[in-house]
């Protein structure tokens, strides 16, 4: 009978005191970070931690890949540089966002991008990624991301929420007729009971492969009161005219948790 009592009182405690990724993520941004740093424990030998190093290490490589050719590029030598916007993806041919403006007569000056995406953990743990590309020309253009993320706690009947914003000026330093890369430097800012914002520095890539379809990947470093709030996202991409649907994976790291989600949906250009 003891033993029964014990073990009650011992689960009892393990759900009271326990708390589901996001309220500890919102809580630990709020708490910031510590002044010395933690020792390495077996969170770090994760699959997660593996996947962030990873992540890490390609956006490292991808910016000293363009501090050692330049982040703006020289105009005059580089004819990829002058080439237009496309008013969609595949208008001509194989042309993605971009065209040589020899070969159109109407170029696009302007155009907007809105994607949506639904991401998806579990049952339990699910958001919404809506992501708005402003385009006022071909030289840049402005992205803003919303993360809107959701988790249920059945067993205490209970729903948390966290939403992520994200505002960059992007500028893409190949824009070829099938492929871009370019860098993002803006702001991520958590709202709730956090109301914290940080710098973010990301690269962002497309690749038109097949008539209609592209591979579009983007990755993210941030940090808010020192601590990470990381993204990383990897889709493909079905065009048709003005529309495309999507499907792909999404990492976000938010503080100590980190989040894996599946991502489908679609977008508009206008």
């Amino acid at each position: 009978m003891r033993f029964i009592l014990l073990l009650f009182f011992c689960i009892n405690s393990t759900w009271a005191f326990s708390q589901g990724k996001l309220d500890s993520s919102k809580d630990e941004l709020k708490q910031g970070s510590p002044q010395r740093k933690p020792n390495r424990n077996s969170y770090d030998n994760s699959g997660s931690s593996i996947a962030e190093d990873l992540i890490v290490q390609a956006i490292a490589k991808g910016i000293v890949y363009g501090i050692q050719y330049g982040f703006i590029g020289e105009y005059k030598s580089e004819r990829d540089l002058s080439n237009r916007l496309t008013r969609y993806p595949f208008e001509h041919r194989s042309a993605g966002n971009y065209i040589d403006p020899d070969s159109v007569t109407k170029p696009k000056y302007f155009r907007i991008d809105i994607e949506n995406q639904f991401i998806y953990n579990s049952d339990n743990l699910f958001g919404d990624h809506l992501k708005i590309n402003i385009r006022p020309f071909h030289y840049f253009y402005f992205q803003s991301n919303i993360f809107l993320l959701n988790e249920i706690d059945d067993f205490n009947n209970k729903r948390s929420s966290l939403n992520l914003f994200n505002l960059d000026f992007c500028y893409d330093r190949i824009r070829i007729e099938r492929f871009n890369l370019g860098f993002t430097i803006g702001a991520n800012y958590i709202g709730n009971d956090v109301q914290q914002a940080g710098v973010a520095f990301g690269l962002c890539a497309e690749v038109f492969l097949l008539q209609a379809f592209s591979v579009y990947s983007c990755g993210k470093l941030s940090g808010i009161n020192g601590l990470p709030v990381n993204q990383f996202e990897v889709k493909g991409r079905y065009h048709h005219k003005k529309l495309f649907l999507s499907v792909g994976y999404e990492y976000l790291k938010i503080a100590t948790p980190s989040y894996h989600f599946l991502s489908v949906g679609g977008g508009l250009y206008f």
